[in-house]
């Protein structure tokens, strides 16, 4: 603040630094001063003061601004807190900071809700972070900071997205969209929301919309901004996939693999091995699959090794395909890692292994009852998406069976909640 104030002061009695130095400082004594690398002594701040014609008083804060001051430390402490997983230590001094809110300068005020609207996120209260993300949003936007307000915008549409409610999502990244275009340089905001959009769009079942959104936000190769091209190739496999391109979603696959182990991205690497696991799967190419799934296994962390053997299962049972000893390996060993401390991973395991059940199955009741519970389920827990696509597979199943009426009320549920719009990130 004194330096801000001192190079304001020196500019207006259209002086150089080196003529407000003259022979008492050096020229780089007062651009150190007016950097804030070093503070005065209180008799240089007074020759200095008299030098410029101005009260000493002009070159201290206010209380105002010392109280300000002293809140934006507090916030950055809480950013710093939060960032090294001191989650409950950073909560306790936001807390604590919460009843001045209305006190503060409108950057620290907008810098305080986004970093709480991510502590939030990162708590599960979804609601609360978007609420805020808006709040620290229309502050940024007053303050014609782009890049602050292309985040939170950013953030409440993830949000909104991992809640299932995409319309109102595909609603806010399009304004995340439109703010970073405002920054021809801001390349990096453009591709992220790019990409939010496709995954939005695939969930809605749009995959057509969704593909043309991952290939905007794969133009980041050319910025070497890998990461999230390398998430847009991938989106880009998933799009094929749904739409029947296997073999070109294997290349996506692949190609989003190749980049990953080049850069060193070893989970976006294993993505890229499950999804080109289960174009092989589906192409009928069981043993390159099997090959393919084991060493992806070997290597993954637990979490990934779940997502690899829940896809598998998925598609062999796509595939109708139960007679095979690496089914038998794959459902032991997702029942060995299962667990239960998360509500929806927990269904989908249950999914995947119950999918490849339903196949050996005689009788059209107890089709159609495993269908409902686990159609429902995912209802329950607002994953939509996956709702419909467990009530596809089951209409699928019971139209090969002979029975077309109870396929036909499936299929339309699979339909009602596909147009709702909701479902789960892809990768």
């Amino acid at each position: 603040m004194l330096g801000k104030r001192l190079r304001q002061a020196r500019l207006e009695a259209g002086l150089s630094q080196t003529d407000l130095a003259e022979d008492l400082f050096s020229r780089s004594y007062i651009s150190e001063i007016e950097r804030g690398r070093i503070s005065p002594s209180s008799e240089n701040l007074q020759l200095l003061a008299e030098r410029l014609r101005r009260p000493i008083s002009y070159f201290l804060p206010s209380i105002l601004e010392a109280d300000d001051f002293a809140k934006k430390a507090i916030i950055d402490r809480i950013q710093s807190l939060a960032i090294v997983g001191q989650s409950s230590e950073a909560m306790e001094l936001a807390l604590s900071l919460e009843p001045s809110m209305d006190s503060l300068s409108s950057a620290n005020k907008a810098n305080f809700l986004r970093i709480t609207a991510w502590m939030q996120y990162n708590a599960g209260h979804l609601l609360t972070a978007i609420t805020r993300s808006f709040q620290a949003s229309e502050i940024y936007a007053q303050l014609a900071d782009c890049q602050s307000q292309w985040y939170t915008l950013h953030s409440a549409a993830h949000c909104l997205y991992i809640r299932g409610s995409n319309h109102h999502a595909l609603e806010i990244v399009q304004k995340a969209l439109m703010v970073s275009l405002t920054d021809p340089a801001y390349v990096k905001g453009r591709e992220l929301s790019h990409y939010l959009s496709g995954c939005i769009l695939f969930a809605m079942g749009d995959t057509a919309r969704a593909g043309e959104a991952f290939q905007e936000a794969g133009s980041s190769v050319s910025t070497h901004n890998w990461d999230t091209a390398i998430r847009a190739f991938l989106g880009r496999g998933s799009c094929e996939m749904e739409q029947g391109n296997l073999t070109e979603a294997f290349r996506w696959a692949q190609q989003a693999r190749e980049i990953a182990d080049d850069r060193h991205y070893a989970d976006l690497s294993h993505r890229g091995r499950v999804l080109a696991c289960e174009c092989l799967v589906m192409l009928g190419q069981h043993q390159e699959a099997d090959i393919l799934l084991r060493n992806t296994c070997i290597t993954a962390d637990p979490d990934t090794r779940r997502y690899a053997l829940r896809t598998y299962l998925s598609a062999m049972a796509e595939t109708k395909t139960i007679a095979h000893t690496t089914v038998s390996w794959a459902i032991a060993e997702l029942e060995r890692l299962r667990n239960s401390t998360d509500p929806l991973l927990d269904v989908e395991d249950q999914w995947a292994i119950g999918k490849i059940g339903l196949l050996a199955k005689g009788s059209v009741q107890e089709i159609a009852q495993t269908i409902d519970h686990f159609g429902n389920e995912f209802a329950r827990l607002g994953c939509g998406g996956r709702s419909a696509k467990v009530f596809r597979f089951g209409a699928e199943l019971l139209r090969s069976l002979g029975a077309v009426e109870i396929a036909y009320d499936m299929l339309a549920k699979s339909c009602q909640l596909r147009e709702k719009g909701s479902g789960q990130p892809i990768n």
